[in-house]
């Protein structure tokens, strides 16, 4: 047998999560999300984080609930599925998204070497994701990176990054199922104020004010690192009516994520998550 199997299979025996006893605002149910797609890149992952193959693998080929995956804005406007702060640490390119056009950027290509094999795929933008997932009934999480750490004199504006997200969201009619994460409050604050349909959540360090700061901005949620929130605070917030999704979730870390009874959790591991919480 396979050791990787085995240790899943003495992990699943060792378990003792009573699934009817998860109370959360999601009818009693923990959504599956795939971290930047089918998980970032590890020994049993051959798919590029961020990368449309890793999105399709985690919906089309494991059939999570949803995925997370992080936006950078190009130069020239474009949403760009990317989570590191330089290129060169994931692709064959070099520098930064936002001093770079579309046009550069898409010619781009994953050049880690997973496996022996080496996977050749390009960088893709949130048009192309949308296109492809708006008929269909999976979450996508957005995970807004408004950065430059090639020239900090030409991070994006926060309006515009704003205004690009909200619009291709909108106006295809997808509010409900693409859902937007941010560190930064002045961007929420200003998306909530020009498409005040959207659904955002707060990522935030575990405080007394972050379910106030929610509730007085009409956000849908908050997210936190599973080890940093416990499962009286997730009740708490559940109680004001907010969403909760957790992530860093590792190791014997997910089964006692489950127990919060989170709405959400953001997995490295989709099987792993599916086979706990539907054996």
């Amino acid at each position: 047998m396979n050791y990787k199997i085995l240790i899943i299979l003495l992990f699943l025996f060792s378990c003792n999560i009573e699934i009817e006893n998860i109370n959360n605002l999601n009818n009693n149910k923990i959504e599956i999300i795939g971290h930047t797609g089918s998980g970032i890149l590890w020994d049993r992952n051959e798919w590029p984080s961020n990368s449309e193959p890793s999105i399709d693998r985690a919906l089309l080929g494991l059939n999570a609930d949803g995925v997370e995956i992080d936006l950078q804005m190009s130069a020239d406007g474009f949403l760009v599925l990317y989570h590191d702060n330089y290129l060169e640490s994931l692709t064959n390119c070099s520098g930064c998204i936002a001093s770079q056009n579309w046009e550069d950027l898409k010619n781009c290509t994953f050049d880690r070497n997973v496996g022996n094999n080496l996977r050749d795929y390009k960088l893709t933008h949130l048009s192309s994701i949308i296109e492809k997932y708006k008929e269909l009934d999976y979450k996508i999480i957005l995970d807004i990176k408004r950065i430059n750490f090639c020239d900090n004199q030409e991070v994006p504006i926060v309006s515009e990054m704003a205004e690009a997200v909200g619009h291709l969201v909108t106006d295809n009619g997808i509010a409900e199922n693409f859902w937007i994460i941010s560190r930064e409050i002045e961007f929420l604050i200003y998306l909530k104020s020009l498409y005040p349909e959207l659904n955002l959540l707060y990522e935030t360090e575990v405080n007394e004010s972050s379910i106030e700061t929610c509730l007085q901005n009409d956000f849908r949620g908050l997210i936190y690192i599973n080890d940093d929130i416990s499962e009286e605070q997730i009740t708490a917030a559940h109680q004001a009516g907010l969403w909760v999704y957790l992530f860093s979730v590792t190791g014997t870390g997910i089964e006692r994520a489950i127990e919060k009874s989170p709405d959400g959790i953001l997995t490295e591991n989709i099987e792993l998550m599916q086979q706990i919480l539907y054996k």
